[in-house]
């Protein structure tokens, strides 16, 4: 939560511990104050690349040596502070973006009123956000809610405001990220492999749910020992099957069963058919944001936001 004045807080009538609240209030916000700070001097570190890359352009040095300074800057505050220079690049830009197009939270953030994972959150929900009106009317929004939601809740919550405020910028990230999903697999040991695929939140939880479910049902239907073992593998013989959470027998292949022992298709991975989790496949863009903050409704009401400081 955002941080509150001592003449803000209820007295608990344990004036010991209310000096400790007092205390440790006091110390957060000189820490906030702090972070900001060291946000401002990154940012000073942005400005001092960009003047010395215009001053070697003006000298005629090579286009390909534009970037030293930079790795210069980024080099040196890298080994100050014990982090990558990558690392530091990446600090770098984000503490220019916030000091140049979040003033208001960054304000916020030097008075002591916010924690850095309040300041974090609020940026990169509303870095999609074009408008600087809309901009502005979203970092207000948002640090409302920063003064009563914690720094973990605060991500979710910044992205609704974001969506109901400027619900256009919100739909073409959206159809960014869409389009910019990814497939990776990497090698684990034993024979293993993880795969990591970017997909949109509504099928990854479908997913997930499903392995889950199937995975508690492989669990259940196991033998309690291996002459139970041998003798269902023997009646089973190649095709496996398992009970699924109506009671109908679902094949080694997913299909269900019927009681004829015909196999059933459930119609998952069809054109336009829904699986058991109510994702319809195939899952598009447009389905991503029906799903979205921007098109449906909010837990919090921020969609309000939308009729109060949105384009007529």
């Amino acid at each position: 939560m955002g941080h509150m004045d001592a003449r803000e807080r209820i007295e608990s009538g344990w004036p010991a511990l209310d000096r400790l609240v007092s205390e440790v209030l006091g110390t957060r916000r000189e820490v906030a104050a702090a972070q900001a700070r060291e946000a401002r001097l990154l940012a000073d570190a942005v400005d001092l690349v960009t003047e010395r890359v215009a001053e070697r352009r003006l000298q005629g040095e090579r286009v390909s040596d534009a970037d030293l300074p930079l790795r210069e800057v980024s080099l040196e505050l890298g080994m100050a502070m014990r982090v990558s220079d990558r690392t530091i690049q990446g600090r770098m830009g984000d503490a220019s973006t916030l000091v140049t197009r979040f003033v208001t939270t960054f304000e916020a953030w030097q008075r002591g009123r916010v924690d850095a994972g309040h300041v974090w959150a609020i940026m990169r929900a509303g870095i999609g956000i074009t408008d600087e009106g809309g901009r502005e009317a979203y970092e207000r929004l948002a640090l409302e809610a920063a003064a009563t939601e914690s720094a973990g809740r605060m991500g979710r919550v910044a992205r609704e405001i974001a969506a109901a405020v400027s619900p256009e910028d919100f739909a073409a990230e959206v159809r960014n990220a869409f389009a910019e999903r990814m497939v990776r697999v990497y090698d684990l040991d034993g024979g293993m492999a993880r795969i990591l695929a970017d997909l949109p939140a509504p099928l990854a939880y479908a997913i997930a749910d499903r392995l889950t479910e199937l995975a508690e049902h492989a669990l259940a239907a196991e033998p309690e020992n291996h002459e139970d073992a041998c003798s269902d593998g023997e009646e089973a013989g190649s095709d496996a099957e398992s009970i699924g959470a109506d009671g109908e027998r679902i094949g080694a292949d997913g299909e269900r069963i019927g009681g004829d022992g015909a196999t059933v298709h459930s119609g998952r991975g069809k054109a336009g058919a829904a699986d058991s989790h109510g994702v319809r496949l195939p899952y598009t863009a447009d389905d991503a944001l029906a799903e979205s903050p921007a098109g449906r409704e909010s837990d919090r009401g921020w969609r309000e936001a939308r009729v109060v400081t949105g384009p007529t």
